[in-house]
């Protein structure tokens, strides 16, 4: 009788060679470029899961996103094909699906063109945030075309294109100065700042990235909705980097107001709610 050391390692066996007659069996058609543009890149080719039903992919830009990459700074290349240096800094998020997923678009973006390390930084290591952020990167991964990946792989808490070698990691802010000034480590080419009002110590994290992120081809992106009191860092950066003196090349605000899917019409069942006195 087999061990079962035996068993899986025959089980293994079969799964590999039934994943490979798969994709042995998969209708081959003509290859598909990758689009030239983030925008087209973004609306044809990104999925992320529905807020509600989390299983349904949704594709698209909302009108807020496409505002953002007409003017931003990041995940840019010249006519050779070349990253550009960004640094993008935004505040007051209408819905953080809009923000926070265009920049995953763009590190997507980056992936898929060249080898890179990316990392999205966020406050908290829970199942809700940390976990939650490659659930939906892996989720929007597993939906490109595997000619532009070779496949997508997750051990621990990396993300891996194995196609051009690309990986995405999702690490805390640091509870400690610190642990801050040490979260980015080594090169990263896109950084990835979310949620940056609940980060303790954002001025000593971003000190680092300064260093980690290369200066002719990196990509920042710094997005949160506003903090409560003004002399937090990022509520001074964006006021610094919307005069021209901050750390960043272009700040962006959006107020919530501006956000389409709070709008209702003035024939809406609902409006003559929300703007009564009672209301």
């Amino acid at each position: 009788m087999a061990s079962k050391r035996e068993q899986r390692r025959k089980s293994r066996k079969i799964r590999r060679k039934r994943r490979e007659q798969r994709r042995n069996a998969r209708p081959t058609g003509p290859p598909i470029p990758i689009p030239d543009t983030l925008e087209e890149f973004a609306d044809q080719y990104c999925a992320w899961p529905h807020i509600e039903n989390r299983r349904r992919p949704v594709y698209g830009l909302s009108p807020i996103q496409k505002l953002y990459f007409a003017g931003r700074t990041c995940f840019r290349y010249d006519a050779n094909g070349d990253r550009i240096y960004g640094a993008d800094i935004i505040g007051g998020k209408p819905r953080r699906c809009f923000i926070t997923t265009a920049g995953l678009d763009g590190t997507l973006y980056s992936m898929v063109r060249s080898s890179v390390r990316c990392m999205m930084t966020v406050h908290t290591e829970s199942k809700d945030v940390s976990g939650e952020m490659r659930r939906q990167v892996m989720f929007a991964a597993q939906r490109l075309p595997e000619e532009w990946t070779g496949g997508v792989k997750q051990v621990g808490g990396v993300i891996e294109f194995k196609k051009t070698g690309s990986i995405w990691l999702c690490v805390t802010a640091g509870s400690s100065e610190d642990i801050a000034s040490s979260v980015v480590g080594s090169t990263v080419d896109v950084l990835h700042m979310t949620e940056v009002k609940q980060y303790r110590y954002p001025e000593a994290l971003f000190g680092a990235a300064k260093e980690a992120v290369p200066t002719t081809t990196g990509s920042i992106l710094c997005e949160s909705t506003f903090p409560t009191h003004k002399s937090h860092w990022h509520y001074q950066q964006y006021l610094a980097s919307k005069e021209g003196a901050g750390s960043f090349l272009r700040a962006f605000f959006w107020p919530w107001m501006d956000d389409p899917r709070k709008v209702l019409a003035a024939d809406h069942p609902e409006y003559s709610q929300v703007m009564s006195s009672a209301f």
